[in-house]
């Protein structure tokens, strides 16, 4: 019995309405750096498979988990044990053995899924994909208008769905999640400004829903102040008067950089980038100190660039991956802060090291291997959390001292 599928009408954007697997010819593959969780059903099927090549593969990668029966993680694919840590079922070229043979059907649900994500919001499937995939990142910055939805029939497997009991249809949740994606998606707001107004109405929910009311009352004009205050331009406008305090930001990002001394990384093209980008910002050459990397990163004309590209990434993770639980609303908030932090100032190191505007097909690569690493790594975004937390971000007006483009 192959893994449950069903029809459903899903929700999707159109950059991933376009995607095809590159396969081969695919710069990376997705099948190293991770442990692939077997469910109790699909972990059945692959021990008793007939396929003689192929059996004593199964028998040499396949193995016992943590997981009860009946469980996601029944089992789990071990990786090779040598520098590629790929997965033991990788071909030579690249392919996986098993579904060269057997078709995509007796994959693993996150091998048949990846690099797509299924939710269940407001009553509706929604599928997009994380931008760990480089030609996911491609097409994100290569279509003119990728987050246009189109509602499609797709058949989908029922243990890739994510269902997060908060998000039940016309929830408080769901209703706040809608307005703080149209929020970021409005381009005449810089992707700054956006969140650090996702910041202020996140906080200000809390103390609203706090106050033992029925927040299912309280969200429509609570949600409609909010709205008043961004449209009647007076937000901004105090947002305006926001300026970078540049000692801070490099100390905050300094810290967050020495993260990569404390980790192994598979990849080091990762290592390779943020090297590369702190010799651009004048980080580690000799003499250089904090004032004197502060002074380039302000004069850097490209900030204002990366600020618009880095929109789309921002709000592809957000739609993927935040505000779908109500138990940590100011650290989504927060950590959407942080990895638009780290990539506007890698992406800006990068563009003074080159001495000129990146390339789209630069960007992607930092963008698509960013998120790879916190998928094959995923204490490496929790130690960069921790960091910013020492550094003395914890309340939504430090955010407000790094945030902005312009420098005090």
């Amino acid at each position: 019995m192959m893994s449950q599928k069903q029809v459903l009408d899903v929700t999707t954007p159109v950059y991933l309405d376009k995607f095809t697997c590159l396969g081969p010819s695919c710069p990376d593959n997705c099948c190293y750096g991770w442990t692939v969780t077997v469910d109790h059903e699909t972990y059945g099927r692959l021990r008793g498979l007939p396929d003689k090549e192929l059996k004593p593969v199964i028998q040499h990668a396949l193995h016992r988990g943590k997981g009860k029966s009946g469980s996601w993680d029944y089992g789990y694919l071990s990786q090779k044990q040598d520098a590629s840590r790929s997965c033991e079922l990788l071909d030579g070229e690249g392919l996986c053995r098993l579904q060269k043979k057997c078709g995509e059907q007796i994959l693993p649900d996150i091998c048949s899924s990846f690099p797509r994500v299924t939710n269940v919001i407001d009553g509706q499937v929604e599928q997009f994909a994380t931008m760990a995939c480089p030609e996911v990142t491609r097409l994100i910055f290569a279509e003119h208008a990728p987050f246009d939805l189109i509602v499609k029939k797709l058949e989908v497997r029922t243990g890739s769905v994510s269902r997060q009991a908060d998000m039940k249809k016309n929830s408080p949740l769901s209703k706040l999640r809608a307005f703080l994606l149209a929020l970021l998606a409005t381009q005449e707001i810089p992707t700054w400004k956006s969140l650090a107004v996702t910041q202020l109405i996140v906080e200000d929910w809390l103390a609203h829903s706090d106050q033992k009311q029925n927040i299912d009352e309280l969200i429509e004009p609570f949600l409609r102040m909010w709205e008043e205050r961004v449209l009647d331009g007076s937000l901004l406008q105090e947002l305006d008067g926001l300026r970078r305090h540049d000692l801070l930001h490099v100390k905050v990002m300094a810290a967050a950089s020495r993260i990569r001394s404390e980790i192994i990384f598979r990849d080091i093209r990762y290592l390779q980038l943020i090297e590369e980008a702190l010799v651009g910002l004048s980080l580690g050459v000799e003499g250089a100190d904090d004032q004197v990397l502060a002074a380039n990163f302000a004069k850097a004309k490209e900030v204002v660039e990366v600020d618009a590209l880095l929109r789309r990434v921002s709000l592809n993770h957000m739609v993927s991956n935040y505000f779908q639980s109500a138990l940590d609303l100011v650290g989504d908030a927060q950590r959407l802060s942080m990895e638009y932090l780290m990539l506007r100032f890698w992406l800006v190191g990068l563009s003074l090291a080159r001495k000129r505007t990146l390339r789209q097909e630069e960007v992607v690569e930092l963008v698509y291997i960013f998120y790879r690493v916190n998928i094959h790594t995923p204490s490496y975004l929790v130690k960069c959390s921790q960091e910013f937390i020492a550094a003395g971000m914890n309340k939504v007006e430090h955010w407000m001292l790094i945030l902005p483009l312009d420098a005090a």
